[in-house]
């Protein structure tokens, strides 16, 4: 539990409730059981409720939770149960019942039901699962579906019934008898039977006996966030109990061991099949989310084996295998520690990553590492960091040592030691000796490991000093009073979890009126053959982009309140802006939202924004609310709205046929800037600042499927600055006495992210790091020919995300998609699930991308997706 002074520490800490504050860690092979003797309170009615977090990639089932009777529901009716809540190899959550001896045999369903359509991939976060069940509730098919409720992060999914193997399916039967909480036993972790484990963390684990309750119980939603609170149950009944995982003991169950019932009713579990101390009272929490290695993020083809809750990993060949953290920083003073066993060799490191310098393909990494047998510092594939030299460094040393990073992302160093003692004389807290400095972007800590000849390499956040047995525990905590670490962190430096993290500019706990979606926020409607008003945008925007989703032949509409209402221009398209005002089908800009309409007379049918049977989607920015002033910052005056805090700005003003620098108001460098002129048939063009490594001679079309061009005339080969930016005298970006109009947006850490990846072909695909739940991502690919694709959580509230539009077409949503443009929305950023065929692909072979991203929740604050 952390002290008052650390929760006073951190930024954010006060946000939780002060609930969900351990866990257990179960590492395949581990569970906890329970033996119930007697009567349950029900054998229809029971509510479970767990978090947890997943700590492996699955291949085959694995029990979360399994529960049996003895041969007796308690009311005389006898027979055989067994009940599962299980993680699927499909990456689902299914609740099922079998009846009989569990040989697992075809017809032994006694119900089976699945979540529809969402895959739980999501390693960087915690979920909250409730299964609530009553199978009192009469016929008809509402209340089929409702006797088992599911439901993830406070949301009840949508459920289907599922096959045993011989094609038999069912919802459960009114009135079915559950082995739950009966006279019999229960496991977390595992099976009775077979011994099918989970790799996961556990924490606040509730389950009541004879009440079908709600998550609302449970948890809360918070500033958009679902959070735990001490849970609201009036009854646990005979059989319940509530797991806080708050003791370190282990063995029988008793009120002093981790299994300990705090709901007053005594049901203490057993730990059982090498569960120790150390996997007891782990900080790592849904209140306090500790960085992990992360199986989505590491080399594409070799890889290494993840155990310890994914603190731990083995090699599996000869050949580069890299992991590297869950979490990401641009800032701050980090420390982590990792313990080596077995041999060493040179092409073994451990060290740090730069966010862009993990290449799926050639299975190296833009590392600094220490080599443990090579006593060198190594920077692999980048001549950023030296162009894969190995700079003398350090001194030899044995392995089973405990080695120590100290990362200062504040003044770009890092240090390396081991058992304590830095290298070289290093000293972190003072600054001195580092081995390398000048670094700048954002690091991961990991390892790259070329050999098995380790037996493996364990790595320490600050959640278990014991590296999973390996060491003594130890109680070294960082300068906040958070983590446990074999040594003591220099300093100033601080565990890497979520409570550390600095607080975000926009995020849940930045006030009223500053989350991520008060600035940025996709709604889908459906249209009517009249007015209609969009009121759940949250924010009166100031660009609303529009397509229409189900039908061929409709563009991008862009509308924005620097412009007049009707003045429609499309993305889709090259054409000039409207001006007709009699074409007035965007009526307005709302308090909440926007107004539009439908006609089918007065210049044709505008289908575009609302018509019988049309179903939208509409992505909404805030800029200044309508309100613009003018900037003389630049050679000519322009007119802007900015807001700043956000980074987004709208920039309009008159061309003059020449070369001028035009002012922002953003306050900072624009990453992307998107340029078109109102009144001439030109193209829309597009900087990005990761458009290869000098985006002021290259641009992108947002109407056109090209690749990068080549041209320094356009930006005048001149980088924007924090106030100003460049613009050619030439028709598409300052054509002589035409209105022109520019989108700029440049980077908020934890809100927005505009980058480049290296895709991989494959379902395994590349990971991009964002430091935020995604809410929109737009894919462009720079190499090759291929659309704009564009993602968002409105079209595809869960994963995988395949609901794709191209911001260059007219196409139905998913018309040119198909599964070649598939990904996860992550709680730390998006994970490509397709392979390229050489086709439209978000994913193809050696190619070079770029990406808009645009936040639902900070990682800070995010559960898994």
């Amino acid at each position: 539990m952390f002290s008052s002074e650390a929760w006073l520490a951190n930024p954010g800490a006060n946000f939780y409730n002060g609930v969900a504050t351990q866990s257990l860690r179960l590492d395949g092979g581990t569970e906890i059981t329970l033996d119930n003797a007697g009567a349950a309170t029900s054998n229809k009615i029971a509510t479970i409720s767990v978090w947890f977090k997943r700590a492996d990639e699955l291949t085959t089932l694995a029990y979360l939770f399994h529960s049996k009777n003895d041969g007796s529901f308690g009311d005389g009716s006898n027979g055989l149960a067994s009940f599962s809540i299980t993680l699927d190899a499909a990456d689902t959550i299914s609740v099922v019942q079998y009846n009989g001896n569990p040989s697992f045999n075809a017809n032994q369903y006694d119900f089976g039901v699945q979540i529809q359509n969402r895959k739980f991939r999501d390693m960087g976060s915690w979920y909250h699962l409730v299964v609530a069940i009553d199978t009192t509730q009469g016929s008809g098919t509402t209340n089929e579906a409702n006797r088992i409720k599911i439901y993830i992060n406070g949301e009840q999914q949508t459920v289907v019934a599922i096959s045993d193997g011989s094609g038999y399916q069912d919802f459960a039967d009114e009135n079915q008898l559950v082995a739950v909480n009966q006279d019999g036993e229960q496991r977390w972790g595992g099976t009775v039977d077979d011994g099918t484990y989970a790799h996961v963390y556990l924490a606040e684990i509730n389950v009541v006996d004879g009440l079908q309750l709600t998550p609302s119980n449970f948890g809360e939603t918070k500033n958009g966030v679902w959070i735990a609170k001490n849970p609201s149950v009036s009854e646990y009944g005979n059989h319940g109990y509530r797991l806080q995982f708050k003791e370190t003991g282990v063995g029988a169950g008793a009120s002093d061991t981790v299994g300990a019932d705090t709901s007053g009713k005594n049901n203490h579990f057993t730990t059982h099949s090498n569960i120790a101390a150390h996997d007891c009272a782990m900080p790592d929490s849904p209140e306090n989310n500790f960085a992990t290695l992360n199986p989505v993020y590491k080399t594409k083809n070799n890889q290494p084996t993840f155990s310890e809750g994914n603190l731990k990993v083995t090699p599996s060949q000869v050949a580069y295998q890299n992991t590297f953290s869950t979490m990401g920083v641009s800032s701050g003073k980090w420390y982590a520690e990792i313990l080596v066993k077995g041999t060493a060799v040179s092409a073994n490191y451990f060290g740090i990553a730069d966010i862009a310098g993990i290449d799926y393909l050639q299975n190296t990494s833009t590392v600094i590492g220490y080599s443990s047998s090579s006593y060198g510092i190594r920077m692999l594939s980048g001549a950023k960091y030296n162009n894969d030299s190995l700079v003398s460094y350090g001194s030899q040393v044995t392995n089973d040592q405990v080695f120590n990073i100290a990362l200062d992302m504040d003044n770009g160093k890092v240090w390396f030691g081991s058992e304590g003692t830095y290298f070289n004389s290093g000293d972190p807290a003072g600054g001195s000796g580092e081995a390398y400095a000048s670094l700048a972007g954002t690091f991961f800590i990991g390892m790259t490991q070329y050999t098995n000849g380790f037996t493996s390499s364990t790595i320490n956040f600050g959640q278990d000093s014991t590296f999973a047995g390996d060491e003594t525990a130890t109680s070294n905590a960082d300068a906040n009073g958070i983590g446990a670490f074999h040594h003591a962190p220099p300093s100033g430096f601080l565990a890497l979890c979520s409570a550390n993290l600095p607080e975000p500019t926009i995020g849940p706990n930045s006030g009223a009126n500053n989350q991520s979606d008060d600035h940025f926020n996709t709604v889908i409607y459906d249209g009517t053959n009249g007015e209609k008003a969009i009121s759940d945008v949250g924010f009166q925007p100031d660009l609303v982009w529009l397509k229409r989703r189900n039908a061929d032949g409709h563009h991008h509409m862009w509308h924005d309140s620097s412009r007049p209402l009707y003045g429609y221009i499309r993305s889709s398209l090259t054409n000039v802006e409207n001006t007709d005002s009699g074409y007035n089908w965007f009526k307005s800009f709302d308090t909440n939202g926007f107004t539009v309409s439908y006609s089918s007379t007065g210049g044709g049918n505008t289908s575009e924004y609302s018509t019988s049977g049309g179903t939208y989607v509409a992505w909404n920015w805030k800029a200044n609310g309508g309100t613009t002033v003018t900037n003389e910052s630049g050679s000519i005056d322009s007119t802007v709205q900015a807001n700043t805090t956000a980074g987004f700005s709208i920039v309009t003003w008159t061309g003059t046929g020449a070369t001028v620098t035009l002012g922002h108001s953003l306050g900072k460098k624009p990453d992307v800037m998107i340029v078109k002129n109102r009144d001439a048939t030109n193209s829309w063009v597009v900087y990005h600042s990761a458009n290869t490594s000098e985006p002021a001679t290259e641009y992108l079309l947002l109407n056109d499927t090209a690749g990068t061009a080549d041209n320094n005339t356009l930006w005048n080969d001149t980088e924007p600055t924090d106030s100003v930016f460049t613009a050619y005298g030439q028709g598409a970006m300052n054509g002589n006495t035409n209105q022109m109009i520019a989108y700029l947006f440049t980077e908020i850490e934890g809100y927005s992210k505009f980058g480049s990846y290296t895709a991989n072909n494959s379902t395994d695909g590349s990971f991009v790091f964002t430091n935020f739940t995604p809410a929109f991502v737009m894919i462009k690919s720079t190499s090759q020919t291929e659309s704009w694709d564009m993602h968002d959580n409105a079209r595809n509230p869960f994963n995988v995300n395949d609901k794709s539009l191209i911001a260059n077409g007219s196409n139905t949503e998913n018309v040119v998609v198909v599964a070649r443009q598939q990904l996860d929305f992550l709680s730390n950023g998006f994970k490509l699930r397709n392979a390229g065929d050489g086709n439209a692909s978000i994913n193809n072979e050696s190619g070079t991308y770029i990406y808009m991203a645009f936040a639902k929740n900070p990682f800070k604050y995010s559960t898994a997706q």
